[in-house]
């Protein structure tokens, strides 16, 4: 997990892990009854950290790209829309 984007992942002063990304996690493992150890990682080495099995799964901020795709890591459970805000050219 990424601890420093907040609000999806950021750590509370007591060091505890909070965020919307924290909060689906753990919901989405309750209910399929799995016991979830949540680590933060050095985000650079996201993709050797799942290739060298250190970790099982991204869970936040990760985006699909078809060179991703290739490495076998293709679900997401966040789709967004992001709008461009911008002047209008004068006319």
């Amino acid at each position: 997990m990424d601890d420093t984007f907040v609000p999806m992942g950021f750590r509370e002063k007591n060091g505890s892990l909070e965020g919307f990304d924290i909060d689906l996690a753990r919901a989405v493992f309750k209910r399929y009854g799995i016991k979830a150890d949540f680590q933060t990682i050095d985000w650079s080495m996201k993709e050797t950290e799942l290739r060298n099995q250190t970790i099982d799964l991204i869970w936040n901020g990760y985006t699909v790209t078809p060179q991703r795709k290739k490495t076998g890591i293709d679900v997401a459970f966040l789709l967004e829309e992001l709008p461009s805000v911008g002047h209008q050219a004068e006319r």
